[in-house]
C-alpha cells in the first residue's frame, strides 16, 4: 500500500470515529431523556446546538487519539496498546468536558446523558478497534494486505529478524529473500546486485539488517532504496540494548536516542494524566466513602492513636511529599 493510500485510510478512519462519537451522543441523549423519561427540556436535549457541541467534542477526541499515534498505520502495534490509547483518550476527554461544564456553571447538564455518552463512546470505539485489528489479522492470514520485504544482510540480525517475522504471522509480513554474502541462508544476490533486486515489482519494502563491520556500505544501500522508490527501515546492530519505545531527538545534525524516557516530561501527557488522576480519584473517593468511613471507625475503636499513618516519601522529580495511609499497626 503506497503512502497516499495509507494517508487516505488514516483520515477516513479518523472521520468515521468522529461520526461514531456524534452518533453515540445522539443515542445517549435520545435514550436517557426520551425513552427513559428524563427532562426533555434539559440542556443536553438533542438539537442543533448540542450536535455542534458534540461535533467539537468528537474532533477534540480524534485529535487526542491522533496525538498518541492511534491512527498511525503500523503493523507492529499491539492491540492492547491501541485499546489503552482509546480508554485513556476517551476518559481524559470526558473529564476535560466535565471540568469545562463546571467552570461554565452548566451543572444542569444531564449527568445521566454524560455517563451514558461516555459508556457508549468507549464501548463503540473499543469494539471498532478490536474488530478492525482482528479483521486485518484474518485478511493477512488469507494472503491479503501482505507486505513483501527484502532483507539486506545475511548475518545474525537478518536471521533474527526472519525468525521474529515467522513468529508474528499476524503482522502480514513476507520475506522474499536476503541480499548479501552467502551464509547460513541462500541470498537472492550479493550487495552489488541490490539495485537490480530492489527493482522487482513484487518488492514493497526493504529491511537493512547489517552487521557492525558492514556499515561502511549503508549509504549506498539507502541510495539504492531511494532510487527504486522502496520504503526502507534499519535494524541497528545495537538492537539488543534498545528499549521498546526509545525517543529520538536532534541536536543540530546529531541524532540522540534516549534509552530511558519519562512521558510525564511531555506537557500534554502530564496534563492529561493529572486530569485523569483527579477525576478517577475524586470519583473513587465518593464511591468508596462508606467503606473508608467504616475502616476509620474500626481503627479508632480497635486501638488508641491516630487513624492515619504519615510518612515522608520521595516522589516525581525527587520532590518529597507526605504519604497518608490507614494505620494498620499499633503506635510505636
Amino acid at each position: 500500500m503506497n503512502q497516499r493510500n495509507q494517508e487516505f485510510f488514516k483520515r477516513a478512519n479518523q472521520l468515521v470515529d468522529i461520526l461514531l462519537v456524534m452518533l453515540c451522543y445522539a443515542f445517549s441523549s435520545w435514550f436517557w431523556l426520551v425513552i427513559k423519561g428524563g427532562d426533555i427540556h434539559n440542556m443536553a436535549t438533542l438539537n442543533g446546538r448540542t450536535m455542534v457541541i458534540a461535533l467539537t467534542y468528537s474532533v477534540i477526541l480524534s485529535i487526542i487519539l491522533s496525538a498518541f499515534g492511534f491512527y498511525e498505520n503500523t503493523r507492529t502495534r499491539r492491540l492492547t496498546r491501541k485499546l489503552g490509547i482509546v480508554f485513556f483518550s476517551t476518559t481524559a476527554t470526558l473529564l476535560m468536558a466535565s471540568f469545562l461544564l463546571y467552570l461554565l456553571k452548566l451543572q444542569d447538564f444531564s449527568r445521566g446523558v454524560l455517563f451514558l455518552f461516555y459508556g457508549t463512546t468507549l464501548s463503540v470505539l473499543l469494539g471498532k478497534c478490536a474488530l478492525m485489528w482482528y479483521g486485518m489479522r484474518e485478511l493477512r492470514k488469507r494472503g491479503y494486505n501482505i507486505k513483501h520485504e527484502v532483507v539486506i544482510g545475511t548475518g545474525r540480525l537478518a536471521r533474527q529478524y526472519a525468525a521474529d517475522v515467522k513468529k508474528e504471522q499476524q503482522l502480514g509480513l513476507s520475506i522474499l529473500g536476503f541480499v548479501g554474502p552467502k551464509g547460513k541462508m541462500k541470498p537472492l544476490g550479493g550487495y552489488e546486485e541490490l539495485d537490480q533486486i530492489l527493482g522487482r515489482e513484487d518488492v514493497d519494502e526493504a529491511v537493512i539488517a547489517l552487521e557492525p563491520e558492514e556499515y561502511g556500505q549503508i549509504r549506498e544501500m539507502i541510495a539504492a532504496c531511494d532510487k527504486n522508490g522502496v520504503k526502507y527501515s534499519v535494524l541497528p546492530f545495537y538492537n539488543d540494548i534498545i528499549p521498546p519505545h526509545p525517543v529520538v531527538e536532534n541536536v543540530g545534525q546529531s541524532k540522540l536516542i534516549y534509552m530511558r524516557t519519562n512521558r510525564l516530561e511531555n506537557v500534554g501527557w502530564a496534563t492529561l494524566k493529572r486530569l485523569f488522576d483527579m477525576g478517577v480519584s475524586g470519583l473513587g473517593l465518593i464511591i468508596l466513602s462508606p467503606l473508608l468511613i467504616g475502616i476509620a471507625l474500626g481503627i479508632k475503636i480497635s486501638s488508641p492513636g491516630p487513624i492515619f499513618f504519615k510518612q515522608v516519601r520521595v516522589g516525581y522529580k525527587r520532590k518529597e511529599f507526605t504519604m497518608l495511609k490507614f494505620r494498620s499497626m499499633k503506635v510505636n
